[in-house]
């Protein structure tokens, strides 16, 4: 068998008896493979084919079917595949989402679920539990220093963490100010971010902030930037402690 060459495995040499626990014996031998890696297969495997390569030849056909992978069309939850780009130099698919926004996707992301939507899922899930007594309840015995309030036109539960966030309720509830709570916004990497209320009747944004955290600051200044058009006001612990007298 020495020189012979079975798929990409070339016979180099005999190197030994291999035993089955059944008492079958078989020659092993010592290959080395188009890639020049050596590798020691059994006579009837190179005989039948069942050992072609090193394992390069299995590894080249993942890359191969990984790289002609075809997803366009394909729905994956509320993303529709639309077609492949280039963008970045990454690999990435142009994906449409049932709420008509459209972004970029790896493949992976999209195979594993990681991101099943523009951000619009998040947000729906979002709304669902703030509308939940249930879920409300469970997050607020987990939390610190949170409290239930009420919408005073609506009636809708809300919970605020933390004495600031309830300081304004009662403020905008004791001088019938309409406004909504928690407006939930997708940013550009599909994560959520929430602003603490909105004042419908001058259709302004309030962000309510005793203190700032980095994080808190980034995902806020991203927020600011993605939409400029809104009317977006901050309304520090000074000011929270002065409409505690108003």
């Amino acid at each position: 068998m020495i020189g012979k060459k079975y798929s990409k495995l070339t016979v180099l040499s005999k190197c030994g008896i291999h035993e089955f626990p059944s008492g079958e014996k078989v020659s092993k031998w010592l290959c080395r493979c188009e890639c020049g890696k050596e590798t020691i297969v059994l006579r009837p495997n190179l005989r039948n084919k069942t050992t072609k390569s090193c394992g390069c030849l299995i590894i080249e056909k993942c890359r191969t079917n990984k790289r002609n992978i075809d997803l366009t069309g394909k729905r994956f939850n509320r993303l529709t595949v639309i077609k492949k780009e280039i963008k970045d130099n990454k690999k990435l698919w142009l994906c449409k989402c049932q709420c008509g926004q459209e972004l970029f996707v790896s493949t992976g992301r999209l195979r594993s679920s990681n991101t099943q939507s523009c951000g619009c899922l998040n947000i729906d899930k979002i709304k669902q539990r703030n509308q939940d007594p249930t879920l409300i309840s469970k997050r607020l015995t987990k939390g610190i220093k949170t409290f239930i309030t009420y919408n005073w036109k609506t009636g809708k539960i809300q919970h605020c963490k933390g004495s600031y966030e309830k300081t304004v309720v009662d403020f905008l509830n004791r001088h019938k100010i309409l406004y909504e709570w928690q407006i939930p916004f997708s940013l550009s990497n599909s994560t959520v971010y929430i602003c603490d209320l909105k004042l419908i009747d001058s259709d302004i944004l309030v962000e309510i902030k005793g203190r700032w955290y980095e994080d808190a600051k980034q995902k806020f200044q991203e927020f600011q930037a993605l939409f400029p058009n809104k009317s977006i006001e901050v309304w520090d612990k000074y000011y929270i402690e002065q409409i505690k007298t108003w």
